[in-house]
């Protein structure tokens, strides 16, 4: 029985090590040193076209979670925070969908200032 149990775990313990490992890199914005080691890990692993597509679209995640916190009274680090946990365990593809879906907020936002 005992034996059982030990194959069991085993199994269980190859099967969680096998579910994280895979896939494409993900952001992990739990501390500087993770997030600027994630960004790279994710910029490298991309073609030059994705790359700047990446790079822009987390400018722009950035840039709307600033303009939809800036009446707030919100610091600029709590802003920081609350958008890096958007961000955090996304892929490239999911941050470059997240801002596609920005673009026009970020435009709406830009107008109703200007007004």
């Amino acid at each position: 029985m005992k034996q059982h149990l030990g194959l069991l775990a085993v199994a269980l313990m190859a099967f969680f090590i096998a579910a994280c490992s895979g896939g494409e890199p993900a952001m992990d914005t739990s501390t500087d040193e993770a997030m600027e080691a994630s960004y790279t890990e994710i910029a490298e692993s991309l073609s030059d076209e994705k790359r700047r597509k990446f790079e822009e679209a987390l400018s722009s995640v950035y840039m709307e979670g600033a303009l939809n916190h800036m009446d707030s009274d919100m610091s600029e680090d709590e802003i920081m925070d609350r958008v890096n946990e958007d961000v955090h365990g996304k892929t490239a593809d999911e941050i470059i969908s997240m801002a596609e879906n920005s673009e026009e907020r970020i435009q709406e936002k830009m107008q109703e200032m200007q007004q």
